[in-house]
């Protein structure tokens, strides 16, 4: 009532207020108000005339009314159904756990197709969302401090990868779900050291018409592997011989370096942070992310994602399970760094 928008604002209304002499941030005396006012019941700002707003039901606490209100939505939407186009803006809210099984389960998941992965549910109609690695260059970066689930969104776009049809090459140096990936259908390679040299990499990559995902977990160990100049050539010819890179790692040291393969990475605009500590850390998937985007701790399975718009989305990525269920790649773990 007291801001800068409210002098801007003509017509207020003032409904029950915890403390009387709040009333006077309206122009309203509130010696001339009744001891005892019903909800809904409110006063015009400066004149004090009456007015009650409608409730519905007879429960008229907030949790109550909303309740009421959902009800309502229910009913109508039954009994005079509407195409999706002409019905109002909706945002709904974003789930708190959800498996990436339930989520290819879901009515608006499309069909997955080979080079395209699930980065999570989100929009305003919690829909599923997906990348195409046949597209903006080919590459995807997944980013976040130690905890914030960045390599469990990392297996759960390479098990989606190997639903659409999708072979793997994983370099995983640290234990985790990237790991787990081991023994899938579809995997050709796990390597696990710290290390990779162009003798490993080189026969598992070299292009055969089969649309192909290099998965690298903790990518920050590996910017100076031996096979780090022959990385570079080979992603730059990536989307043209149907391959692609999910690359994972700490946000400050992927972010290290002015050249390599993984600034390659980054060039191409496409990516998730998890649980930002600075707006610095937007650099990575080429978004400016603002200061309200800044995570104060740690919430694993939250992601800011970028693909390439210039505006970035929030996502919750599915978390993985140890099952697995026919016809998928089934899913692994726990969210961890």
């Amino acid at each position: 009532m007291s801001s800068r928008m409210s002098t801007l604002t003509d017509d207020k209304v003032v409904l029950r207020l915890t403390d009387r002499l709040d009333y006077s941030l309206g122009g309203i005396n509130h010696r001339k108000l009744p001891a005892s006012i019903p909800a809904g019941r409110g006063f015009r700002a400066d004149s004090g005339i009456e007015v009650q707003f409608a409730t519905l039901g007879t429960d008229v606490s907030g949790q109550g009314q909303t309740t009421a209100v959902r009800d309502l939505a229910v009913a109508i939407r039954e009994q005079f159904p509407v195409p999706p186009a002409p019905r109002p803006f909706r945002v709904d809210a974003l789930p708190k756990d959800l498996d990436l099984d339930a989520a290819l389960a879901l009515e608006s998941a499309p069909t997955l197709v080979p080079l395209v992965a699930v980065t999570g549910i989100g929009g305003d109609d919690m829909e599923l969302q997906t990348v195409d690695f046949a597209t903006g260059g080919g590459t995807f970066v997944v980013a976040g401090p130690s905890r914030s689930g960045r390599s469990t969104m990392l297996a759960a776009m390479a098990r989606s990868l190997l639903v659409g049809g999708t072979s793997l090459v994983v370099v995983a140096p640290r234990q985790g779900p990237v790991r787990d990936l081991a023994g899938l259908p579809g995997v050709r390679a796990v390597f696990t050291g710290d290390d990779v040299t162009v003798d490993e990499l080189s026969p598992v990559l070299t292009p055969d018409g089969t649309p192909l995902v290099l998965v690298v977990d903790d990518g920050e160990l590996l910017i100076d592997c031996s096979a780090a100049r022959w990385l570079r050539d080979w992603g730059r010819a990536a989307v043209d011989n149907r391959q692609g890179l999910l690359l994972g790692g700490n946000t400050t040291g992927l972010a290290a370096g002015f050249g390599g393969w993984q600034v390659d990475a980054k060039k191409n605009r496409r990516g998730a942070l998890l649980s930002p500590q600075d707006t610095l850390a937007g650099d990575l998937i080429g978004v400016r992310i603002s200061r309200s985007s800044i995570s104060s701790r740690i919430v694993p399975g939250s992601a800011l994602v970028h693909l390439g718009t210039g505006i970035a989305s929030t996502l919750q990525v599915p978390v993985v399970r140890a099952t697995t269920r026919a016809g998928s790649a089934g899913v692994g773990a726990v969210l961890a760094g």
